[in-house]
């Protein structure tokens, strides 16, 4: 087959179902046709396998498989990668728009118009929701209780950023390294009387106190904190109230600088009765 320097090519399929297709390829500014026919092929898919004869191989052909190039001739349907119209889907993790109908991932992410959806495979147990469109957008990772979404598996918010930049962390926040904040950190530790059992005061707490002592100090070089600073020891803290310290996974110990109140007070305490009892002798 000669082809024209200038006019088209026409490609012709008969035996498709639905009818003889065109497949057009174009040469620019002359009326010339020549005309290619694939004969004797009842779909289209067993067109495509055929041409697996001349110099264009297709692997692994399936539905719904994204084709890619391997080397000069050959095409690949790869097996994770798909796409339905709908979701597109990579080694088991999907892509999809979810809509208000999506009630338990509409609920957690917020908003009223539809948004893309990112959810991991049934080992991953979370989803990524981004919303659109809305004037409480919001962009979330939530999750459910060990399964992958099937309609209204997913009932906890793992993290979540508001339109307005407010930031929520649904759950327990562990951080390597340290935290620093330009603003206030608020925080309310759990201390419900009805949450405790085996309740009693701290005993002998100025003897505790006189073991430990408040101290100035300057930062070294193993430190990441630098410049002059007031605390305590760590180590004279664990000998007498060892649940304040905890040894990190450096080998270095640090203090739960709070809990201290609760010695302190009882201290007082202590002390104050001390007061009162040398009163009452004058």
């Amino acid at each position: 087959m000669s082809v024209p320097a200038q006019g088209t090519i026409r490609l012709t399929t008969n035996g498709v179902s639905g009818g003889n297709k065109d497949l057009g390829l174009q040469i620019i500014d002359s009326p010339t046709f020549v005309d290619l026919t694939l004969n004797g092929f009842s779909s289209v898919s067993s067109s495509l396998a055929a041409l697996t004869a001349g110099t264009i191989t297709i692997n692994n052909d399936a539905n719904n498989r994204v084709l890619t190039a391997n080397g000069d001739s050959t095409l690949n349907g790869e097996s994770n990668l798909t796409f339905d119209g709908d979701i597109l889907t990579i080694n088991g993790t999907s892509i999809r728009d979810f809509t208000p109908s999506d009630t338990d991932v509409t609920g957690l992410v917020g908003g009223t118009e539809a948004g893309s959806l990112i959810e991991g495979d049934a080992e991953g147990h979370i989803v990524i929701g981004v919303r659109d469109n809305s004037t409480t957008d919001s962009f979330a990772v939530i999750s459910g209780d060990g399964d992958y979404y099937s309609g209204g598996g997913y009932d906890k918010l793992a993290f979540q950023v508001k339109a307005d930049g407010r930031t929520t962390v649904g759950h327990n926040l562990t951080v390597s390294g340290s935290i620093y904040s330009t603003g206030d950190i608020v925080a309310y530790h759990s201390s419900d009387r009805r949450l405790k059992d085996n309740v009693e005061l701290i005993y002998n707490p100025i003897e505790k106190i006189k073991q430990i002592n408040g101290v100035s100090f300057d930062w070294n070089d193993k430190s990441e904190h630098t410049g002059h600073d007031i605390g305590v020891i760590a180590q004279e803290i664990e000998a007498v109230l060892p649940e304040l310290v905890r040894t990190r996974d450096d080998g270095y110990k640090a203090v739960r600088y709070e809990k201290i109140v609760a010695l302190l007070i009882e201290a007082v305490k202590e002390q104050q009765l001390q007061i009162d009892e040398l009163k009452a002798k004058l």
